[in-house]
């Protein structure tokens, strides 16, 4: 369930800072096991959620942008 607290920016930008570091080690994970493993459809799986972890950066930096650092 969502809260209905207000975050300050300052913490709002911690947080999506949070992300972003989380997000761009998950994309390191994944480019790393889909370069290291055999199996093609594991392969192709990995490379794909790689791609997605670039959005999510890409969609946390555009946030950070929006709310001045």
């Amino acid at each position: 369930m969502a809260s209905s607290k207000v975050i300050d920016t300052y913490t709002l930008k911690e947080r999506v800072r949070q992300l972003l570091a989380i997000d761009k080690m998950a994309m390191d994970v994944y480019i790393d096991l889909a370069n290291n493993v055999k199996d093609r459809d594991l392969k192709d799986k990995f490379s794909e959620i790689a791609g997605e972890e670039v959005r999510h950066i890409a969609l946390s930096q555009e946030i950070l942008s929006l709310l001045g650092g």
